[in-house]
């Protein structure tokens, strides 16, 4: 298919363009919004254009992380990236005479010209890649919020943490610095909360300012440099698995407990110490990539292709009497194990998804066999794979052949809930709204010692908006500092009828009697112990939530 419009990178003169990528993604020409950004993906497309404005980048590339569907029907030869196309043609309307600086380079390649536009990315790049220490207070001041906040794709989560990690480096940098050795005696030095990690990942002193603390929870995954990252037994064991090349790392907790932070800080990890490193989010995946083996499988050999920089030639390789998992063996036997002699740690996060899917046994039984094999085969490549799996769900429910099963073989990294010395120092990142240790104490016990929530209530504790009795005492679920989380919760219950009459039960002091049931609630973190004895809320939090949803006829309800 031709291209309509010119090849070369023009644009109209005389016009101000601004771009906005910290905080709220915005673009503006001569002061106006930019409209129509709605359509076609519009929005996402020039943000990723953006990113990497100057570069080439192929329609493949963009079917992939827009339209999979799509980009797995071109693997097999039957499609144009009509969708890419159509979404590109949208966005040069959009952009009207500015459309020329989204130039096509050669027949599916596009290049962004971003030659005299105002970006603040741009500016803090050039500012944070600078030898002058007043550019770096430039650059720090240049992020008043994270980049494309709130985004959730792994390229935008990947560009962000880029940069915080960035703005780590220039406060360390700043701390070094002669002019700041008088800051010293006014600003703290935060360090690590378990010393002893640094002989596995060294975690440098930071010294914080609690904006960028803040920028870094506001959920979701915490950035691997993270400033206050509180390190827990758990990353020592993850770490001290990558370092020993183990086959198989399992990292178990409840809901917003820290899983997805803890894997990318020891992929962090893995990548300082030379291993190639993918990670493959099973939430960022869509119905029709799960809906059966071979959409699955094809997709992960795409994402790896794409984070490799693997040329494979799906309309070639791919067998279709083999069978989708021995096709994707032979992918990464082939082309990733075979490539290098480096190590390769490939990290799936949240694989609970999996366990709901008709395939459930045979993609688990496939890793397992991956473990297998190096026993089997002690001098072939497998031996150079290691494999991070996060989930929360019990697999023993799900999976009743243990040689079937890759969770009783790898290294257990489970999350465990905060300590009182670490939660303590969460509260001092704060500036310690709580004034002594027994509040410290209280709040933590109150949430289980959930990072997630201990830090919601610290939010809320440092803004002045309320003082601790009212943070516990406060019946305003709906609005009040945990209001996010909770409704995570409900909308969990009220999707499954069943969940939401155990609850009902348990309140009354009846315990759950279904092991499927149980598991479930147990994966969403609200009761906590063993199944036949000790059935419990994971906190008091949920205890009171749930018997407040139950007495005013809520709990039932649609979330």
């Amino acid at each position: 298919m031709t291209e309509e419009l010119p090849t070369t990178m023009q644009h109209a003169p005389g016009r101000a363009v601004k771009i906005q990528m910290f905080g709220r993604f915005g673009i503006w020409i001569d002061g106006v919004p930019v409209d129509g950004l709605h359509r076609r993906e519009g929005k996402r497309l020039l943000a990723y254009l953006v990113l990497h404005a100057g570069e080439p980048v192929k329609y493949r590339t963009l079917a992939s992380l827009f339209w999979p569907f799509e980009a797995n029907a071109t693997l097999e030869g039957s499609s144009t990236f009509q969708s890419t196309r159509q979404a590109v043609r949208s966005l040069r309307v959009a952009l009207g005479d500015q459309a020329p600086r989204l130039a096509s380079t050669g027949r599916g390649i596009l290049c962004l010209n971003l030659e005299g536009v105002e970006c603040d990315m741009l500016r803090f790049d050039a500012a944070a890649t600078s030898n002058a220490p007043e550019k770096w207070q430039k650059a720090i001041a240049l992020q008043p919020a994270p980049l494309l906040e709130g985004w959730t794709d792994t390229w935008a989560q990947e560009a962000r943490r880029r940069r915080l990690r960035s703005v780590d480096r220039l406060t360390n940098q700043l701390d070094q610095s002669p002019d700041q050795s008088n800051d010293s005696a006014t600003e703290p030095t935060i360090t690590p909360s378990v010393p002893e990690y640094s002989q596995v990942l060294p975690a440098h002193p930071h010294k914080l300012s609690p904006m960028l603390v803040r920028q870094t929870i506001v959920g979701g995954a915490m950035p691997p440099d993270a400033p206050g990252y509180i390190e827990r037994e758990a990353d020592k064991v993850f770490a001290r698995a990558v370092s020993s090349g183990d086959s198989t790392i399992l990292v178990k907790g409840p809901l917003q407990s820290g899983k997805s932070s803890l894997l990318a800080r020891g992929l962090e990890h893995a990548r300082e110490i030379g291993d190639r490193v993918v990670l493959t989010d099973f939430q960022a995946l869509n119905e029709t990539q799960m809906a059966s083996p071979g959409g699955l499988f094809l997709a992960l050999i795409i994402n790896l292709s794409l984070e490799l920089g693997i040329e494979f030639d799906m309309t070639q390789h791919w067998h279709p009497y083999f069978g989708a998992g021995l096709n994707l063996e032979l992918f990464i036997k082939r082309y990733v194990l075979s490539a290098t002699e480096d190590r390769f740690v490939w990290g799936m996060d949240d694989v609970d998804r999996i366990f709901h899917t008709p395939y459930c046994n045979e993609f688990f039984g496939l890793l397992r066999s991956w473990h297998n094999r190096r026993a089997l085969d002690p001098d072939g490549p497998w031996q150079r794979m290691t494999i991070a799996l996060t989930y929360a769900t019990e697999a023993t429910v799900f999976i009743s052949d243990v040689n079937q099963s890759p969770f009783n073989v790898g290294t257990m990294a489970t999350i465990a809930p905060l300590s009182h010395h670490q939660a303590a120092g969460i509260n001092r990142l704060y500036g310690s709204p709580l004034r002594s240790d027994e509040e410290v104490g209280i709040l933590n016990e109150y949430v289980g010692g959930q990072p997630y929530l201990v830090r919601c209530g610290l939010e809320m504790l440092a803004d002045g908006k309320c003082d601790i009795d009212t943070l516990l005492h406060s019946n305003d679920y709906e609005n009040g500092a945990f209001s996010r989380h909770l409704k995570r919760i409900r909308k969990g219950l009220s999707d499954f009828p069943e969940l939401a009459i155990a609850i009902s039960e348990v309140l009354q002091g009846v315990p759950v009697h279904s092991r499927m049931v149980f598991s479930r609630l147990h994966t969403k973190g609200v009761l906590d112990g063993e199944w036949r004895s000790d059935q419990r809320f994971r906190c008091e939090l949920y205890h009171q939530y749930l018997k407040w949803l139950s007495e005013t006829g809520e709990l039932n309800a649609e979330g």
